[in-house]
């Protein structure tokens, strides 16, 4: 069973805003991708592609980290398509994970 609980994730303060744009069939994707992400599902069956939001796009940059230890990640919302969408959020150390924003494929602000 994967619960999905108030205490394991959060929206940050762009979250919301780097919605505007998205049809209601990214909308629906997003929505799922979330649940995946925040219940924990996706690290037990891998459903959807996830890595670590890199500094750069050189291979051997670092990834996005904060001082508390939080790790940018980097989903995928959409494949194949120009400027794919992609959502970032952190995985903090305490396993909360809190929404940073959706961006095209090339941003990699997180």
């Amino acid at each position: 069973m994967y619960a999905l609980a108030d205490d394991v994730w959060s929206m940050g303060e762009d979250f919301g805003g780097s919605l505007r744009d998205l049809r209601n069939s990214q909308l629906r994707r997003l929505f799922k991708l979330i649940v995946h992400i925040a219940s924990g599902r996706n690290g037990i069956q891998g459903l959807i592609e996830v890595h670590p939001l890199r500094t750069s796009d050189r291979g051997y940059a670092g990834p996005h980290t904060q001082a508390d230890g939080s790790l940018c990640m980097r989903a995928y919302l959409e494949e194949g398509v120009p400027q794919s969408r992609r959502l970032h959020y952190w995985k903090r150390v305490d396993g909360l994970v809190a929404l940073s924003r959706m961006v095209l494929h090339d941003d990699t602000s997180p």
